[in-house]
């Protein structure tokens, strides 16, 4: 942001011996971060003013002349030039040897030489605007000489000076303002620097007429359809209006600060934004909807709608962009169109143009989260959005329209000014604040006088009542929109004002406690640590928002919405943490082909905050959870490295008394496959699930992709259990494998469990574990392979097991319709 330290100057009287680097660093260490202090005019060093004293033609080129030109030293200089403008008495600028100059307004600059052109000695050159870089204040004399005959100038005097173009300029870090939306204007600056150099400010300049009306007058009506995305907008019709150029002084002004000149009006409404911090607009009133004529006859006047954009609707800009626009965003509307992009830039089918001859000039506050996701939405940063999105006070809505009236009717004494119309639900409030004058000693570390801090605040706009030593404080509304609201931040205010380098160094004792130790968070490392070292996953870290688009192809449901949310699509915390895995496993299948990937971290439900009693009434309940994700090709099985994983994590926790369950009435989401689902069961509590994704909802690319996710909070309360010695088997076990042939929707689970029952084991338990090998498809049906332990107090023989093998396989066939494969 660029910053007229002479403009600063109109508002705060800053002592004589103070210089503008003195001013910026003051400013650096108290408030903003002033990256440059620029002298303007530097770049028409060696430019000055001249006058023509004879003129002859250049006797080897027609199109050329001889010019004999007064720079106010004891002879003229010889310069010979090509415009065909140029005549005796005429003021110039005359580009001495060593000035910068631009050949005809184009390129880099070039620093001029004397030179010999065509046989005769030239000592300098008689400029264009545009070869100086000044086509905007001399805009029709861009491409021909420029005439300063009509300027009361002094021969000789540096051009930069003459025209009251040199000047300093602040060149402030917009970062350091992000937070601070009152300092986004000039006026915010000098209330800083009135606090530091504790010096007067002066008022703004604008009158208070003319009146301010609810809704409608006879010459315009505002409706406003979203209040809480408008919640102020003044309108005023301005007639008698004659488009043309700005005064010298403004575009001086406006061009230091970094803005185009462009013409009376618009000028206006730039220069007060910089100046109070209120973006403004004025569309042709002519171009809007309704003639001002028939509005008047049908007693409405005019109409401006505030309103949600249709999805699809299309609006020209003042830069010739089209854009297509949806539902979340605001727009101005005539009665049958857009005519602007609320709070970012107007049409271009309502602008000012040279036939204008009555305005509409709006000023508006709109709200700043919409505002932003906009711009950021169409690529579109403008000063006035990036002013809107950082929370402006509504009240400086009627501050901006008075003033730019005020310098409208200077500028064209005509112009006839309607009633200001008013619509919106605004009002304003006041935050008030209590701090001890001892809890500010306390953490300042030092002792203030009282009045130091009454003068501090006071300068800064804060309006205070003091009693017992405890300052009631009532924020000024250009603070309260998110700045400062609690006792700090009136202790930084303070402590900045009267100076950081004003505190005292002291080393502070401090009773050292130890940490409380929180076996909760040992637990999280030690699982983190397994899977990713041991089990070889990646650690994943996600936004903790949903995306709805997502959440309604997955059949999940948002249960805590967001105030203003970082997208639109982004309306809800997440409930589960399975989607943003979803999203993590389509952003890397461009990269990877197998991965393994977890994340630990909170979900949000509607559920009340169970943890602290007095959060229960604001805060959701956010418990921990785990979620876990294994891709690989389509020939491999990650549902059984989950199965692993999740085995053998349990194993190192000591929690033995898990199992998995099929249950047609479970939770488990949708898109996981009906066969390969189970519910996670401890001690008979479901705390989570783990099954393979239904290809036919969710395609992955020929990969597979098994998932789980586990309610962490439920695993922390759990007591590992008791390690108890047991002894090697002092025989050895036979393995033995079978394949049967099933029907296709005959669970591998379901058997497993099936050969594990005392019914199936026997009386003396031979049968000692079960694992399922493999699956294949085959031909109606399919084929499920098995290892099955076979252990006694005693070396077992093949006779032994036969029989037992056989009963399973019996039993299978009677239960499952299985029959053995050969």
């Amino acid at each position: 942001m660029l910053v007229s330290y002479n403009l600063l100057k109109k508002y705060v009287d800053l002592p004589p011996e103070v210089s503008p680097q003195a001013v910026a660093e003051k400013l650096t260490m108290a408030t903003v971060e002033v990256e440059q202090v620029i002298e303007l005019g530097t770049e028409l060093d060696k430019v000055v003013v001249g006058k023509v004293k004879n003129l002859a033609k250049h006797s080897q080129a027609d199109k050329l002349s001889l010019a004999w030109v007064d720079i106010g030293a004891k002879e003229v200089v010889k310069v010979v030039c090509g415009g065909t403008n140029l005549k005796e008495g005429m003021l110039v600028a005359l580009a001495l040897p060593g000035a910068k100059i631009r050949w005809h307004g184009q390129g880099e600059p070039l620093v001029l030489e004397k030179a010999k052109i065509r046989g005769e000695e030239s000592f300098g050159m008689i400029c264009s605007a545009n070869e100086i870089g000044l086509y905007e204040m001399f805009p029709h004399q861009e491409f021909e000489i420029m005439d300063l005959s009509g300027l009361k100038l002094k021969v000789g005097q540096p051009l930069a000076q003459a025209l009251g173009l040199a000047g300093i300029v602040f060149d402030i870090d917009n970062k350091s303002l992000t937070n601070r939306p009152d300092l986004w204007s000039h006026f915010g600056i000098a209330r800083e620097l009135s606090a530091i150099y504790q010096v007067p400010l002066k008022g703004y300049d604008f009158e208070l007429e003319p009146d301010i009306v609810a809704n409608q007058s006879k010459d315009l009506r505002v409706e406003i359809k979203e209040r809480k995305l408008c919640p102020r907008y003044l309108g005023c019709v301005i007639e008698n209006v004659k488009i043309g150029e700005s005064p010298d002084w403004l575009k001086k002004e406006l061009l230091a600060m970094g803005h185009s000149v462009i013409n009376n009006i618009v000028d206006v409404t730039n220069y007060v934004m910089e100046e109070v911090g209120q973006p403004l607009h004025a569309f042709d009133l002519a171009l809007l909807g309704q003639k001002l004529q028939d509005a008047r006859n049908n007693k409405q006047g005019t109409r401006l709608i505030i309103r949600r954009a249709k999805k699809g609707e299309k609006l020209a800009l003042l830069d010739e962009s089209e854009l297509a626009l949806d539902d979340e965003m605001l727009v101005i509307a005539d009665s049958k169109k857009p005519v602007a992009l609320a709070g970012i830039m107007g049409g271009r089918d309502s602008g000012i143009n040279e036939r204008t001859t009555a305005i509409v000039l709006e000023a508006a506050n709109f709200e700043a989260a919409n505002n932003r996701r906009t711009a950021q939405k169409l690529n579109i940063r403008t000063d006035s959005s990036q002013r809107f999105e950082k929370s402006l006070d509504a009240h400086l809505a009627a501050v901006g329209m008075r003033r730019a009236i005020k310098l409208i009717k200077e500028l064209m004494p005509a112009a006839k000014v309607s009633p200001i119309v008013e619509a919106g639900n605004w009002q304003e409030e006041k935050n008030v604040i209590k701090v001890s004058h001892d809890f500010l000693e306390r953490r300042i570390g030092r002792q203030l006088e009282k009045n130091k801090v009454l003068g501090i605040l006071n300068r800064l706009g804060f309006e205070i009542d003091e009693q017992g030593g405890v300052y009631s404080i009532i924020v000024p509304g250009w603070r309260a929109t998110g700045d400062v609201s609690i006792a700090e931040d009136i202790v930084e205010e303070v402590a900045r004002i009267d100076g950081y380098d004003n505190l005292n160094e002291k080393e502070e004792l401090v009773a050292l406690t130890a940490a409380k130790y929180q076996p909760e968070y040992d637990l999280e490392n030690k699982v983190k640590n397994y899977l990713s070292v041991g089990c070889g996953m990646n650690e994943v870290f996600n936004y903790p928002w949903a995306d709805e688009k997502l959440m309604e192809r997955l059949g999940l449901k948002g249960e805590v919405g967001i105030a203003n949310p970082p997208a639109g699509e982004l309306g809800f915390l997440q409930t589960s943490l399975v989607p943003n895995l979803i999203k993590n496993i389509q952003d890397n299948l461009r990269f990877l082909d197998n991965f393994k990937i977890f994340e630990l971290a909170r979900v949000y439900t509607a559920k009340m905050a169970k943890w602290d009693k007095k959060m229960a009434d604001s805060l959701p309940y956010q418990p921990k959870h785990l979620a876990g994700a294994v891709v690989t090709g389509k020939n491999e099985e990650p549902f059984r490295q989950v199965k692993g994983i999740l085995e053998e994590m349990f194993n190192k926790l000591q929690i033995t008394n898990y199992k998995l369950q099929i249950n047609p009435k479970s939770q488990i989401p949708n898109f996981i496959n009906s066969v390969r689902r189970f519910e996670l069961v401890i001690g008979g509590d479901v705390v989570g699930w783990l099954g393979e994704v239904d290809y036919n909802q969710l395609n992955f690319k020929n990969k597979k992709v098994a998932l789980f996710e586990i309610n962490w909070e439920k695993i922390i309360g759990l007591k590992p259990a008791e390690t108890k010695y047991q002894s090697l088997p002092q025989h050895p076990s036979i393995e033995r494998d079978i394949a049967i042939e099933v029907d296709w929707p005959v669970k591998w689970a379901d058997i497993e469990q099936f050969i594990l029952t005392p019914r199936t084991r026997g009386k003396d338990l031979m049968i000692q574990d079960v694992s399922f090998l493999s699956e294949y498809p085959l031909e109606n049906k399919k084929s499920l392979a098995f290892r099955i332990v076979y252990q006694a107090d005693r070396t077992l023989t093949n006779g032994e097991v036969e029989p037992v093998e056989a009963k399973i396989i019996k039993l299978l066939a009677t239960k499952f319709k299985a029959k053995l494969r050969q």
